[in-house]
């Protein structure tokens, strides 16, 4: 559980301490309703929900077993995520919003169910997410390409330890073979069989809603990310695909948590090949992964070099 928050002078605060509003500092560094929401936690009961079982399991493991510390960096944009769909999540009566299912031990909450024109019924859901993130489900992809000069000739390092050698550098192209989805994917067509056998609506597709947090910064142009929302589309799976993946991961966490055994490391896709690895902002489990051992990622140097010259 959150044991600590990270002021933003490094400090570690009990969380207690701070919901009380016992800052050690002269002033806080935010307003005290929102350093309370920042530090809302759910309590594991004991049925795993469909977030926690699209999380790697060691990631899931470890917050539920683990004490940990977190920035409050990190926990902004959970808040900015809660607060969009708590602003997009209204009834019409002809739509469902936050409607919330337990199937086969598992439990999650669709954000909206909503009839379209045409009478369809359609699950979507709401993502509040960094341009990384979107530019994968678009199949934007970094790629080394030669320097070329004015004339479109190749440019060579002139001096140095790389003398002769072609100079290259990092581009961003779009390969949708690469485009990535498959959590959000999975997430989705778990609500959807959920609604389908609790509500007995057939849906007729699936949309993920992205709003795009850092949307026109320089950060997200150079992921090729030139929108602040897209509203994409989701592929519907057989059920029995989808059952079998959720059942599996289940299963495996449960195992874990009654037995105490640490689960191995993330996959390359639950931890972005690594770059969720890097830093407590991106992974909050990260100190107490690297003392369970075993994480590929960490050990190694993810670090992209990208120089020109």
């Amino acid at each position: 559980m959150l044991k600590n928050v990270i002021c933003p002078d490094g400090k570690r605060v009990p969380v207690e301490q701070c919901k009380r509003g016992d800052c050690p500092n002269p002033v806080r560094c935010r307003p005290l309703s929102f350093l309370r929401l920042c530090l809302e936690e759910r309590e594991w009961k004991g049925v795993p929900s469909v977030t926690q079982l699209i999380n790697g399991t060691r990631y899931s493991y470890l917050k539920i077993r683990s004490d940990y510390d977190e920035s409050f960096d990190s926990a902004v944009y959970r808040v900015l995520g809660t607060s969009a769909h708590a602003a997009l999540d209204e009834e019409d009566g002809v739509s469902y919003t936050e409607e919330s299912f337990t199937l086969d031990g598992v439990s999650g909450t669709a954000d909206r169910i909503e009839q379209q024109p045409n009478g369809e019924m359609w699950l979507i859901d709401h993502k509040v997410v960094g341009s990384f993130k979107v530019a994968k489900a678009l199949g934007y992809v970094k790629v080394r390409e030669n320097v070329l000069d004015a004339n479109g000739n190749q440019e060579y390092f002139k001096t140095g330890a790389k003398k002769g050698q072609p100079k290259t550098r990092w581009a961003t192209v779009k390969d949708i073979t690469k485009a990535d989805r498959k959590d959000w994917t999975l997430q989705l067509n778990y609500y959807r069989i959920m609604v389908e056998k609790t509500l007995g609506y057939k849906i007729a597709a699936l949309r993920i809603h992205a709003i795009v947090r850092d949307g026109n910064t320089m950060a997200a142009k150079s992921y090729m990310v030139d929108k602040k929302d897209y509203y994409l589309e989701i592929d519907i799976l057989p059920d029995d695909t989808v059952l079998a993946y959720f059942n599996h991961k289940k299963q495996m966490l449960l195992d874990a948590l009654d037995g105490h055994i640490v689960p191995p490391a993330c996959s390359a896709s639950e931890c972005w090949e690594g770059r969720k690895c890097k830093s407590l902002d991106y992974c909050p489990m990260r100190q107490a992964c690297i003392e369970m051992g075993g994480n590929p990622w960490i050990a190694a140097d993810t670090d992209d070099e990208e120089e020109t010259a």
